[in-house]
């Protein structure tokens, strides 16, 4: 079986373990649009610090796992795939931006922040810059 045919065993498992579980099936549907929202988003106004701290510490957290996982695993690769875009609330250009990425987010799901993938896959060490159209293949 192939490492996608693998993955992709494990996520109907997962789905068939929450579903059993009580987990509603609105949330348990992967990969397709989502619905569009009934309404406008609402865009924050501002930054608050506690905010910037915790982006500071999960990206702080997101090095130090892929360093990790690469001293541990050199025979994988690990690619930052997440949004890699650092605007805050209240920047120039934060409500554009915050409209465009909660489309996309809601057309194509949240990123992953990283990828593990088998060294035999050619992966470079970050897609994060590029739009999900170019790196999804």
């Amino acid at each position: 079986m192939s490492y996608w045919d693998r993955l992709a065993a494990a996520k109907e498992a997962l789905v068939a373990q929450l579903s059993h579980r009580g987990v509603e099936s609105r949330y348990l549907t992967f990969g397709g649009p989502g619905d569009a929202p009934a309404r406008k988003p609402t865009v924050p106004t501002d930054a608050r610090s506690e905010f910037l701290a915790n982006r500071a510490m999960g990206d702080w957290a997101e090095n130090v796992l892929a360093f990790a996982m690469r001293q541990a695993r050199p025979d994988w690769n690990v690619c930052r795939y997440g949004s890699s875009e650092r605007l805050a609330a209240g920047d120039p250009g934060f409500k554009e931006f915050y409209l465009r990425a909660t489309e996309v987010v809601r057309l194509y799901g949240k990123r992953p922040d990283l990828l593990v993938l088998p060294g035999c896959i050619s992966v470079p060490e970050s897609l994060s810059e590029l739009p999900i159209e170019q790196s999804d293949p």
